[in-house]
């Protein structure tokens, strides 16, 4: 579902329109640093990574405001959610691998005890 997301064009647009709407809490239609620190934070949290500092959202809304303007637009968001997501698939893969691994050497010893090799 998610590799479908970030393949989907029309999809993920209407996607980065939700989360952009979602955040941009002025309805100006850019995204302010003060916006985007209660977005991070209430992430953060959700995630159970605690508060993050001052330091931590301003390299965060750094990395996403790639024109340096101060404010974050739809389409910086999207780029960003596009890497985020991309980036968590690769994860996920990994370590789905990593665990289809690791069954199969549990397996493997398994049989050899019971076969007592």
């Amino acid at each position: 579902a998610l590799e479908t997301l970030t393949n989907e064009e029309s999809t993920f647009k209407e996607v980065v329109s939700a989360v952009f709407e979602s955040i941009d809490l002025d309805k100006s239609g850019l995204i302010e640093f003060n916006e985007a620190s209660i977005f991070i934070s209430s992430i953060w949290k959700e995630m159970g990574m605690g508060t993050p500092s001052k330091r931590e959202v301003e390299n965060i809304f750094s990395e996403i405001d790639k024109d340096k303007s101060g404010c974050i637009d739809k389409e910086e968001l999207g780029i960003f959610l596009k890497v985020l997501l991309r980036q968590l698939i690769e994860q996920l893969k990994n370590a789905i691998d990593d665990y289809q691994i690791s069954n199969e050497n549990s397996l493997f010893m398994i049989q050899s005890l019971v076969q007592g090799q």
